[in-house]
């Protein structure tokens, strides 16, 4: 019993790791011969091509995007960057005020 399932793990990760390495060639050579028609016809893309390049790199970068999003909110909600709102407020008062004495000097 053990081998069979051993085997069958076996058959289904090999499997997965074929689609996976197919999907991967089949969508590299994609992009290469995008980039090739592009560069041979310059930079005009038709709109079809172009919504299929940003649905593409959409979805390549969804992940990291994700992420760097997450990361700023969590920077954003430190106590730390209130403390810098609130002194880079206060500089900007301080330096109107500091103008408004120059032109009333003058």
């Amino acid at each position: 019993m053990n081998a069979a399932e051993e085997s069958k793990k076996d058959e289904t990760s090999a499997a997965k790791n074929f689609a996976t390495a197919s999907a991967s060639k089949r969508t590299s050579s994609a992009v290469n011969m995008f980039a090739q028609k592009t560069t041979e016809r310059g930079s005009v893309l038709s709109k079809k091509q172009r919504n299929l390049s940003h649905g593409f790199l959409n979805m390549v970068g969804s992940n990291t995007l994700k992420e760097k999003a997450a990361a700023s909110q969590a920077d954003a909600d430190s106590p730390d960057k209130e403390d810098e709102r609130a002194r880079g407020r206060g500089s900007i008062a301080s330096h109107i005020a500091m103008f408004q004495a120059n032109i009333d000097q003058q």
